[in-house]
């Protein structure tokens, strides 16, 4: 007798838990992506993190941008969660950037 197989709509995930990323002052930093099992469109977001008014995420390709100086004398490191949402599932992961001297 066969046995009727359906879709699951499954979460998007990233490829990892966490990025780390280290940048000069005044530099953009790098992108995370995350891909949807099912092929549908990934939006990114910042949702939490250390100045996290400082940052942006370009919303359709995860690239996290500076958008305020960055101080190094004051904060050199910092900690940003960004969720992916396919508009019903959102895993995030934790992005650290580290400011060189």
């Amino acid at each position: 007798m066969p046995v009727p197989v359906t879709n699951v709509d499954e979460a998007p995930g990233f490829g990892a838990d966490s990025y780390a990323f280290s940048m000069a002052e005044k530099a953009a930093i790098g992108r995370e992506s995350a891909t949807d099992p099912e092929g549908v469109r990934v939006v990114y977001d910042t949702t939490a993190g250390t100045e996290a008014s400082h940052w942006a995420v370009d919303t359709l390709a995860g690239h996290v941008v500076v958008e305020a100086q960055l101080n190094r004398a004051t904060t050199s490191s910092y900690s940003l969660t960004i969720t992916a949402s396919t508009g019903r599932d959102s895993p995030s992961a934790t992005i650290t950037v580290t400011q060189a001297g």
